[in-house]
């Protein structure tokens, strides 16, 4: 599932000869993250929010960007996952 202009936000790391490499973008990063719901990755989220690259009121909007497509991923449980990504993104 890709968030809307996902490459457009992925972090340029270096070019080798034609090849750029870059990072995975940190919202997407961040919402894979809370679905899981892991505490390493809870750890990781919260990093991301205090080194700059995740917003949180951004990152809600881009979770009600995808919101209505999450139920062509029967696996994934909509509302624990709102829940998660709303409560990670209420926390001061």
């Amino acid at each position: 599932m890709e968030a809307l202009g996902q490459r457009e936000r992925s972090a340029f790391i270096r070019r080798v000869g034609e090849v750029d490499f870059r990072h995975f973008d940190f919202y997407s990063q961040v919402l894979a993250k809370l679905e899981r719901g892991h505490e390493r990755d809870m750890l990781d989220a919260r990093a991301f929010v205090a080194e700059g690259l995740v917003d949180r009121q951004k990152l809600r909007d881009f979770f009600e960007d995808i919101r209505s497509s999450l139920k062509k991923f029967p696996a994934i449980d909509e509302v624990a996952f709102a829940t998660s990504v709303y409560d990670f993104c209420d926390q001061p």
